[in-house]
């Protein structure tokens, strides 16, 4: 499946399934991106994983970047998001975030996700989607390397939506 449009086309980025064969480019772009970066066996269990899903974002025919998620039966969450060092600033996770909150708006499912204390370029993106800092995780990263909560309510408002 490709998704297409918005933030997509404006960073000139293809938005495709992630294929087994992306593996050695994901894992460069995870190495360059995370402290401690997920094994290449993590990727390859998402395969196997119903609810499981993961775009690349595709420069040139050459993976950018990836968003790795969850689809739950009442939310998504989002686990991984991470860009190339070359290609960060120019819209490329806000298009990945963004076709993840497509699909959730669609079934009008919450997302959420954690982000790293500091990452504050992170939240500011975040922030912009609509997405609200819901909460802490001490030592969520490692000891003394803690995470935001962030959750964007079904519908894109910020907090939960009375019925």
């Amino acid at each position: 499946m490709t998704a297409a449009g918005g933030a997509a086309e404006a960073a000139g980025v293809l938005l495709e399934e992630l294929r087994r064969d992306d593996l050695e480019r994901v894992m460069a772009i995870e190495q360059a991106s995370f402290e401690r970066p997920w094994s290449r066996d993590s990727f390859l269990r998402e395969f196997d994983l119903a609810f499981s899903r993961t775009l690349v974002a595709r420069s040139a025919g050459v993976v950018v970047g990836y968003v790795c998620r969850w689809r739950l039966e009442d939310e998504i969450q989002i686990l991984n998001v991470a860009v190339a060092p070359e290609m960060r600033r120019h819209g490329v996770g806000r298009a990945l975030v963004e076709a993840v909150l497509r699909e959730a708006n669609d079934d009008r499912l919450d997302v959420s996700l954690e982000v790293a204390v500091g990452n504050d370029a992170a939240v500011r993106l975040y922030q912009a989607l609509g997405f609200a800092v819901a909460g802490a995780r001490p030592d969520f990263y490692g000891r003394g390397r803690h995470a935001r909560t962030m959750r964007r309510a079904g519908g894109g408002g910020c907090g939960r939506e009375s019925p």
